[in-house]
């Protein structure tokens, strides 16, 4: 594997999950998506860095919780907040829905209902509140590990549940990973973890994971483009609160 082609790999997971642009000579090819999976935990790293950074930026001239609404501000702009509709759209299938059918399309569902509003809510109000509860410093760290665990939760779902829809955003990543690939993803993500010191939180992130894998393989049979995005809010809003409890 050449380093355009590992380059080529990292921006498109980047243009995936951000709406930070990649180079023009990066170009695209649908061969590269699936191996952008491994890179998923470093793109993480640079909404965190970017948002720790605004929340820093923020923290020097007014309160911490007016620091925090700005770092999460800047993440859902970043993502083009990505995961919270998605979040929004699970919520309303897996609390409206009579069965897997039926929770299934109201997820296709464009409108947010009352569930997926509340979700919403409860996500934003918790990760203001659990910023507001660190420093600046331990804030920044904290959305670095957030950000990066949260993407990397979905690797192993996205590798071993029946993805549900005949197309979207997901699809072209599930599927099995190659040897390397997934060798890349745990290099990563162990480097991250360890600059870091986020073995706790990355324990949480893996439980919280498979949990996600057996309640989507109860409820629903398999997984959507949402669910990937709901489960990334929900791991992200609880690597905020390991680090709460740790500092």
């Amino acid at each position: 594997m050449t380093a355009a082609t590992v380059v080529r790999h990292y921006f498109t997971a980047q243009t995936f999950l951000t709406r930070l642009p990649a180079p023009k000579w990066v170009g695209y090819e649908p061969d590269w998506v699936p191996p952008s999976l491994a890179w998923f935990p470093v793109v993480g790293v640079v909404i965190g860095v970017l948002s720790g950074l605004a929340l820093w930026a923020a923290a020097a001239v007014t309160t911490a919780p007016v620091a925090a609404v700005v770092a999460v501000l800047v993440s859902a702009l970043l993502t083009g907040a990505l995961h919270e509709d998605a979040l929004a759209d699970t919520a309303d299938g897996i609390g409206g829905g009579r069965d897997a059918a039926h929770a299934l399309e109201i997820m296709r569902d464009s409108r947010v209902g009352s569930y997926g509003v509340l979700s919403l809510i409860i996500a934003c109000l918790l990760r203001v509140a659990l910023l507001s509860a660190l420093n600046p410093t331990a804030a920044f760290v904290a959305l670095v590990l957030a950000h990066s665990l949260s993407r990397a939760s979905v690797f192993p779902l996205m590798t071993a549940l029946p993805y549900l829809r005949d197309s979207g955003a997901g699809a072209p990543f599930v599927g099995d990973q190659s040897r390397q690939n997934t060798l890349v993803f745990a290099a990563w993500l162990l480097v991250i973890i360890g600059l870091f010191s986020g073995l706790l939180a990355a324990l949480v992130s893996a439980a919280l994971s498979a949990l996600a894998y057996g309640f989507f393989s109860r409820r629903l049979g398999g997984i959507t483009g949402d669910g990937f995005g709901a489960v990334i809010v929900v791991v992200e809003c609880a690597v905020l609160a390991v680090q709460v409890v740790l500092a």
